[in-house]
């Protein structure tokens, strides 16, 4: 709507701006701005922090909740402040409080720049940071702004924005109507509380390593490899043996006499790809490896440890072969340094992932 004439819509100025409690406001000026610096500053953050969003709860609902953070950062503006107001910075603000909730670990990657003319200096570069310490950045601005002089910013519609946002995620993460295949704020406090979050791993422990090998079931046919289980798995490749004292201190003792439980959140396929987002429910699993049909490239994001409530993914892909199910083992050591592996067979059509062996 900032582009567009409003006699276009019939509509003259003041109905897009919030003022006075008027209704046409809350939902007009999440989509009007006061310049063209406003706009592209609030459609960055709608970019980087939506996508996300949207594509962990889905279209329809995504459209829904921001027009409902919007409306809610627009009321907190109006009972604090109630200063004339347009932006989309309350509903995105909103946006970001849901983000932190669902994705506090993950890295915002940033561009910047600075220039002093006078000095012939300019400096460019880019960084990483974790999205919670992004946005604690950002709620120490508004709350900074409230305090000050007015400066033409709604920090309340912003805080609000914020703060519903997280109530929102919280709920429906707490109710099971949310799911993602990242590490959530509730994933990361009960792997802390279980001892294992922190915990460092074995400088000298090998890399993960896949190996080609497997069954599975690809356009109807089925392709064997005789060598699929080796009789003997303690070779130069996999032979593991890690100190005790890094055992122990890995696995806790609450955590000894669970097992380890994969479980699929969710699986997306195209034919030729495969991507299993996973959980794991039991007891961690360090150094995972995968082993998987020779026809079959993979992906997976765990590395060393798979942690006790950690979440992740394994994606399969071929060249030109359909998979319609496929088996595969993760090797792995546990919490009394003995090698284990678990056989699994996942089928896309069902989204379903079976355990077919645990030794």
């Amino acid at each position: 709507m900032f582009f567009l004439p409003l006699d276009s819509f019939n509509l003259n100025e003041n109905d897009l701006v919030l003022y006075n409690w008027n209704f046409s406001g809350f939902i007009g000026s999440m989509f009007v701005h006061a310049n063209i610096i406003h706009l592209l500053g609030n459609m960055i953050f709608l970019w980087v922090f939506g996508n996300a969003l949207c594509a962990a709860i889905g279209n329809i609902a995504y459209l829904f909740l921001y027009i409902c953070l919007g409306i809610f950062a627009g009321t907190v503006h109006m009972a604090f402040d109630a200063h004339p107001v347009v932006g989309a910075s309350g509903a995105i603000n909103g946006v970001v409080g849901m983000c932190v909730i669902l994705f506090p670990k993950n890295k915002l990657h940033c561009w910047y720049f600075f220039a002093l003319p006078f000095l012939w200096l300019l400096k460019a570069g880019k960084f990483a940071i974790s999205t919670y310490w992004m946005v604690l950045i950002w709620l120490v601005f508004d709350i900074l702004g409230n305090l000050g002089s007015p400066d033409g910013i709604a920090h309340y519609a912003h805080i609000g924005g914020l703060v519903g946002g997280v109530i929102i995620a919280i709920i429906g993460l707490k109710f099971k109507l949310i799911e993602t295949p990242h590490q959530s704020v509730f994933d990361i406090g009960l792997s802390k509380n279980l001892g294992v979050a922190q915990y460092q791993l074995n400088a000298e422990a090998p890399s993960s390593i896949y190996e080609p090998f497997g069954h599975t079931k690809i356009e109807n046919q089925t392709v064997e490899d005789k060598s699929l289980y080796p009789a003997d798995t303690n070779n130069s490749r996999t032979s593991i043996t890690p100190k005790k004292e890094t055992i122990n201190n890995l696995f806790p003792a609450d955590t000894l006499s669970m097992q380890p439980d994969i479980q699929l959140k969710h699986c997306i396929s195209n034919e030729t790809t495969l991507t299993l987002y996973l959980v794991n429910n039991g007891a961690p699993l360090k150094f995972p490896k995968l082993r998987v049909p020779k026809e079959v490239k993979t992906q997976m994001s765990f590395t060393n440890l798979i942690r006790y409530k950690e979440t992740g993914w394994i994606r399969f892909s071929t060249d030109n072969i359909t998979i319609d199910s496929i088996e595969f083992l993760i090797y792995y050591v546990d919490s009394a340094q003995q090698q284990r592996k678990i056989r699994f067979r996942c089928v896309p059509a069902k989204s379903s992932l079976e355990l077919i062996s645990a030794n």
